[in-house]
């Protein structure tokens, strides 16, 4: 064997017993409901998932630590996935091509919360060092605030670029579970995320609420972009485990959402009209919290580019092909002022746009569009009362989850004048409008 073989096989040999020891220390933490886990891999723009059960976690562990040495990032679902999907690929990993992956209809019921703690950075790079402790301190600062509420001890991870910290908790895999983790989310960013503007921001992740979501799978490297002396990939791993994992109960979620809700005060919601699509918001940030947030999904969810265009107003990620037809290969990801979008540029792909990419690629569709009330000016927005959707980037798919008992009659008619809009804020939660002052209860801003 030559020096060069003898070197490489050495360094193969240490990656594949680093992460099998990483592995075999945090799965059966990941994985304690004993049902099925969904392994998801992404390496060199492929995807590759496989379904394992409770008896052959060591076969997963074998598996996803040869991936690991072969420089794929990894990944598991948090909640278990219902039986029947072991069917898809029972114990081993296959090439995904075309075939569906956990959507979150496919989730039997909830057993983690999932507190994602990141510093914010361009898209595709590592955290600093400097990044990467300020996100673990902040771990450790919202582990001590809910244990000074009353909850149990979490388990907490070095994510590779932050850091994780998971809750056991024990619920249906329904909308109002759903509402409720979004909610509990949202309350604790704005309370710890950094103030906007400050160098090295951590923020809490407000997107990890879905009940399909993909977990780095601790003991495994993070790779994102090149490895470089500032910017490094790291190795995750468990960080502490409590004695005794104990269950968040759902009084202790909901008065978490119940303090923090009258608290929420959004001076600079980033939604905005455009006149160009008729005067409609959309739920996108706009500017670069918005790019970055967009960046973040097309990640996460494995969707590989192959080249990013800055246009200006509009900034495009172009697929190595697109998600319907892999032999497409002028597929592309914007974001605008009008919102996000998709386009494949086959006769045969026309009907897709983003809404049918999320549900693709999510299981479940959202709608993003609302009419602009036209007579608005400027006003802050204030939740007064125990309103349940708010969050500082003013997701209007949340707002309209929150009054979604208003009567339909009311909702049709906004966008003409107040006394429309009194009709459909007035309605439901104590939502209630009044034309300025500071205990307007919903104000919305238009610049």
């Amino acid at each position: 064997m030559t020096t060069l073989a003898h070197d490489f096989a050495a360094e193969y040999a240490a990656r594949l017993k680093a992460a099998h020891t990483g592995l075999q220390k945090s799965l059966p933490m990941l994985v304690r409901h004993a049902g099925v886990i969904e392994v998801r891999a992404f390496r060199s723009g492929k995807v590759e998932s496989g379904y394992f059960d409770a008896a052959h976690l060591h076969e997963a562990i074998e598996a996803m630590a040869m991936l690991d040495a072969r420089d794929a990032q990894v990944f598991v679902t948090l909640n278990p996935c219902v039986d029947a999907l072991i069917a898809r690929s029972a114990n081993r990993l296959r090439a995904v091509g075309k075939s569906p992956l956990t959507g979150d209809a496919d989730v039997s019921h909830r057993v983690s919360l999932l507190i994602d703690v990141d510093a914010i950075r361009p898209s595709d790079t590592s955290s600093s060092d400097t990044q990467h402790a300020a996100a673990s301190a902040k771990a450790t600062v919202i582990s001590d605030a809910l244990r000074a509420l009353g909850w149990p001890e979490p388990i907490i991870a070095d994510s590779g670029n932050g850091a994780h910290v998971v809750y056991a908790i024990d619920l249906p895999n329904d909308r109002g579970s759903t509402e409720l983790v979004r909610n509990v989310l949202a309350a604790l960013a704005d309370r710890f995320d950094d103030p906007e503007g400050g160098s090295d921001r951590v923020i809490v992740d407000r997107s990890v609420f879905n009940a399909a979501r993909i977990c780095t799978a601790w003991g495994t490297v993070k790779r994102k972009g090149s490895s470089m002396e500032k910017y490094p990939h790291r190795r995750s791993g468990v960080v502490s485990v409590p004695d005794e994992r104990v269950t968040v109960s759902v009084e202790l979620l909901t008065k978490l959402v119940d303090m923090h809700a009258a608290k929420i005060t959004i001076a600079t919601p980033t939604a905005r009209a455009s006149t160009a699509n008729g005067g409609r918001y959309t739920t996108v940030g706009s500017g670069e919290a918005g790019r970055q947030e967009l960046a973040e999904w097309i990640e996460r969810h494995g969707l590989n580019v192959i080249r990013e265009d800055d246009k200006g107003d509009v900034y495009q990620w172009v697929l190595d092909a697109c998600p319907w037809n892999e032999t497409h290969q002028d597929a592309a990801i914007s974001h605008g002022p009008h919102g996000r979008g998709f386009k494949c540029f086959h006769a045969s792909c026309a009907d897709h746009n983003w809404h049918s990419l999320r549900k693709h690629v999510e299981g479940r569709e959202r709608d993003v569009s609302y009419p602009m009330p036209a007579n608005l000016n400027r006003a802050t927005i204030v939740l007064e009362g125990p309103p349940t959707a708010a969050n500082s980037e003013f997701d209007l798919t949340m707002l309209r989850d929150a009054v979604s008992h208003v009567d339909p009659a009311s909702k049709t008619q906004v966008g003409k004048n107040g006394k429309q809009i009194d009709a459909w804020y007035a309605v439901g939660m104590g939502l209630h409008w009044e034309s300025g002052g500071a205990d307007a209860a919903l104000a919305l801003w238009q610049e």
